[in-house]
């Protein structure tokens, strides 16, 4: 950092911060600074420490108080504005993608001009350039530790974020990340905030080392002091006690802080710290709810639902999850509590974490309770660490107001959402197709979507493991869909849950390796191909990491193939403005060369081919790329050309698909004719 921005702001500064979740106070006016390099946060387990991190980075709002960073105030800043000014992020937990490899992450954020580049975080971390083409899934915990780490860097932050880098890392990877925060406080253009259980490395890291008791920064300390003194140690931070032991309190010797040892910046609060935790009800509330009582527990999959209305398709989802293996929590989102739910958290528990409680959501001045609902479940989400997945059963309403916050809490935690087939152009919209939506219309409509959904969650989390892979997915129909394919990806899961059981692979080269292993222990017993925007990525750049050769590899003669042609015409790419990708259509000589090599790719393969070449506005890329792709496609006794009146995810195709499929398996019946016409309600073809 340079000389003239220690001398005008410095690079953290916060100020009085308060912070509460329902009618607990988790940080009780903390007071902290950062002018350079890097300070260590350390404390006992639920002392505030990772609330400290989410209300910086504006995953938890911050009741009064500021946090400024370089003198530009971050309060009431969203996430993404936070990192686009400058500050970056490793999580506790790393929050990786399963079936990402590590390339396409870092790949995903790297931004063009920075000091930190792909090439420099594979020479910071040789194990990650050694592991490249490996899934999120695949790495152990200090290779996912260096990829979150790597990842952050690639924003070229100002200031990093770090909670708990060293947790449950072997000793040798917890020496390379020391000497990774050395090297950034030597070269001075970082300056980082380090939260830390290990003490060993919260002094060897920096010169200055903060203590948090109950939700307030109680002692700031030399490092070396700490690191010398077993005693202070014990006195702070109950290091060698027992957990019964309540001396951390204690008020410090002369010898805990030397007098002028620290500069002004440094100080700590001067008013005492009363015995209390920072879990103790706000003086003069109310009871305390049940649900922010205690630390959080661990959830697994929320099921969401308003209980009053689909009590019955909760709890059928519920049984089919914990069935599966997994554990399940259930969530009641009705705007009127009923304190007889059944759900897990039921509503006026839920209601508790909305910042005024229960009156935020029927006070009768907000325009739409559902509004609250979705405010209380953002705070309820940010406290509940280790969400796996999510299954909402929404109608349409709801899914417009919740879904988006659920999607932009959550990240990259899979969601998967029950609701009306007129909400998929409207979800589409609002979260950039980052979910699975299972369209429920009618009783009968709502039941099938619901145990479809049960069914693509449970597949979705269960871990691809060869010795097991058999008894988990036998006999499933594997869906190839990326970016461009989860409409029609939840479209098709919804449609044939009825006869088959689908699981989704990436067109990635972590999803590819993991599908050849499906095909190959023989239970795979068709492909579907929903999405070719890997080989347009391929051929004219973009950000896909795939398989030069999938369609040669995943076209075997014992596995019946059946394309959706569609994606081919979509380009994904950095975004030039910021993290994240961007889309763009191809232009007709790109769509045309997408469509020509795909029919040529197929045209070469042994395996028993179907595609459907949906109808497309003339004069777009989608049109171009089929066109091309009929000119060159070659029918045989083996390889079949349809072509739908409908779009690639309407119902018109989906019956196409239902059928071709049923045919390539030799199942073409009547009655099953007859199960898809129903679901769009047309004339089966």
């Amino acid at each position: 950092m340079s000389d003239g921005r220690k001398a005008s702001a410095p690079a953290l500064e916060i100020k009085g911060l308060n912070v509460y979740y329902g009618a607990s106070h988790a940080l009780q006016g903390v007071d902290l600074g950062l002018n350079g390099g890097v300070l260590s946060v350390v404390g006992r387990n639920g002392m505030g420490k990772t609330t400290l991190c989410k209300a910086i980075m504006g995953l938890e709002p911050a009741s009064s108080g500021t946090i400024s960073f370089g003198g530009q105030v971050l309060n009431g800043k969203s996430p993404a504005e936070i990192a686009r000014m400058g500050v970056g992020y490793v999580p506790q937990g790393r929050r990786l993608w399963r079936s990402l490899t590590v390339d396409e992450h870092l790949r995903l954020v790297a931004r063009s001009g920075g000091a930190w580049t792909i090439e420099r975080i594979y020479d910071s971390f040789p194990r990650l350039a050694e592991r490249k083409s490996n899934g999120g899934a695949q790495l152990s915990g200090g290779e996912q530790q260096m990829l979150a780490i790597g990842r952050a860097l690639l924003l070229n932050p100002r200031l990093l974020v770090m909670d708990e880098p060293t947790e449950g890392l072997a000793p040798v990877i917890v020496s390379h990340v020391e000497d990774m925060l050395l090297k950034l406080a030597a070269e001075g253009d970082i300056d980082v905030l380090v939260i830390e259980q290990n003490i060993g490395v919260a002094t060897s890291v920096a010169e200055t080392v903060a203590v948090m008791v109950n939700g307030r920064v109680s002692r700031i300390v030399p490092s070396r002091d700490l690191a010398a003194d077993r005693d202070l140690q014990q006195r702070l931070l109950g290091v060698g006690q027992h957990a019964h032991d309540e001396d951390a309190d204690a008020e410090p010797t002369q010898s805990d802080m030397q007098a002028g040892s620290l500069s002004q910046q440094y100080q700590a609060a001067s008013h005492p710290i009363p015995q209390i935790t920072r879990w103790s009800s706000i003086e003069g509330a109310g009871n305390k709810p049940i649900a922010c009582g205690t630390e959080p527990d661990q959830p697994g999959i929320l099921v969401l639902g308003a209980m009053s209305r689909t009590a019955t398709e909760i709890r059928t989802t519920r049984a089919l999850l914990r069935d599966a293996g997994h554990k399940v929590t259930t969530v009641d989102i009705s705007t009127a509590a009923d304190p007889a739910s059944l759900a897990d958290v039921p509503a006026h528990q839920l209601a508790a974490w909305h910042p005024r409680g229960a009156a935020g959501i029927h006070d009768g001045v907000t325009p739409d309770p559902r509004l609250g609902v979705a405010e209380a479940l953002e705070r309820f989400l940010t406290a509940r660490p280790g969400v796996e997945g999510v299954l909402a059963i929404l109608d349409l309403g709801e899914a417009a107001i919740i879904v988006p916050r659920i999607i932009a809490t959550l990240g990259q935690v899979p969601v998967l959402v029950v609701a009306p087939a007129a909400s998929s152009d409207l979800l589409t919209m609002v979260t950039g197709g980052r979910l699975l939506l299972f369209p429920a219309d009618g009783d009968a409509g709502l039941t099938r979507a619901v145990r479809a959904g049960a069914q693509a969650m449970a597949e979705l989390l269960a871990p691809v493991v060869a010795g097991n892979l058999g008894a988990r997915v036998a006999g499933h129909v594997a869906l190839i869909s990326g970016l461009a394919g989860g409409a029609r990806a939840a479209s098709v899961t919804a449609m044939l849950g009825l006869n088959h059981r689908c699981v989704t692979y990436a067109p990635t080269r972590a999803g590819v390796d993991e599908l050849k292993l499906a095909i190959a222990s023989g239970v795979v017993k068709a492909v579907i191909d929903l999405d070719q925007s890997d080989i347009a990525a391929q051929m004219l750049g973009g950000v896909i990491d795939t398989v030069p050769d999938r369609i040669e590899e995943l076209c075997t003669a014992d596995c019946p193939y059946v394309s959706v042609l569609g994606g081919g015409d979509l380009i994904y790419t950095h975004r030039s403005d910021g993290p994240g990708i961007s889309i763009r259509k191809s232009v007709r000589a790109e769509a045309e060369t997408v469509g020509r090599s795909y029919a040529a790719a197929l045209n070469a393969s042994t395996g028993r081919i179907t595609v459907i070449v949906p109808a497309a506005p003339q004069g777009s890329p989608a049109f171009w790329t089929g066109d091309a792709f009929v000119s060159v496609f070659e029918e045989s006794g083996q390889r079949k050309l349809v072509r739908s009146p409908g779009a690639a995810s309407s119902g018109e195709t989906m019956q196409y698909l239902a059928r071709a499929l049923d045919e390539s398996l030799k199942g073409d019946t009547p009655g099953r004719r007859s199960a898809v016409a129903s679901v769009y309600g047309a004339s089966a073809p």
